[in-house]
Parts: C-alpha cells; sequence; structure tokens
C-alpha cells in the first residue's frame, strides 16, 4: 500500500516534470527546424506553391517525429524515475521492518533474561525450603 502511494506520486510528478522539460525541449527543435527550412527556401527562391507544399510536408513531419520522440523518451525517463523511487521506498521499508523486528527480538530477549532471573531464584529457594 505504501509502496503503491509512492508509485503513483512518483509516477504523476515525475511524468509531469519530465513532460514539461521534453514537449519545451521539442518545441525548441520544431522552432529551429522550421526556421532552417523556411530560411534555406528564401534562399533557393523557389516558387510559392513549392514553399506552400515543403512547408506543409515538413511541418507535418517534423510534428510527428517529434512527437513520437518526446513520448519515448518521456515513457523512458518515466520508467526509470518510478524504478529508482520505488527502489528506494522498498529498501527504506525493509530497512524500517528489519529495525522494528530486531527491536522486538531485543525486548523479547530481556523478557527471556528476566524470566531466567526468577526462576533461577524459584530453584534456589525451593532448595533452601527442602532443605
Amino acid at each position: 500500500m505504501i509502496v503503491s502511494a509512492i508509485l503513483a506520486a512518483s509516477l504523476s510528478v515525475s511524468l509531469a516534470a519530465t513532460l514539461v522539460l521534453k514537449l519545451s525541449a521539442a518545441l525548441i527543435d520544431v522552432s529551429h527546424v522550421v526556421h532552417q527550412s523556411v530560411t534555406h527556401a528564401a534562399h533557393l527562391s523557389v516558387s510559392h506553391a513549392v514553399h506552400q507544399n515543403v512547408t506543409h510536408v515538413a511541418h507535418h513531419n517534423v510534428i510527428h517525429v517529434a512527437h513520437q520522440n518526446v513520448i519515448h523518451v518521456a515513457h523512458q525517463n518515466v520508467t526509470h524515475v518510478v524504478h529508482q523511487n520505488v527502489t528506494h521506498a522498498i529498501h527504506q521499508s525493509a530497512i524500517r521492518a528489519t529495525h522494528v523486528l530486531l527491536t522486538a527480538i531485543r525486548a523479547r530477549l530481556a523478557h527471556l533474561d528476566v524470566a531466567h532471573v526468577i526462576l533461577a531464584q524459584a530453584v534456589a529457594i525451593n532448595a533452601i525450603m527442602k532443605g
């Protein structure tokens, strides 16, 4: 239950942060590619119709590739972060559980020590009574 909550929180935060970063990077890349395409077309003095076709195809291709890359990278990053967070949480939970178990064992041993002392005293008293 703790791991599920941590996993959900980590996934939400990591996914949001990663997607924002990747979308920002993709927008910068798209702007750069479109700018280069338009500038190159203008320098080559292509006709208006060819310019429109090149721009339309480049826009479609750039958007499609950028979208695919962002989704792939975001998935990889989120998977990696969630794996690290869950592994860390499980490790911390195991450490806490081990600490609780050791504390319980120490308490039980302390009770056994007290019981052993009481039993030794009872045996001694019994031996004295029997003479």
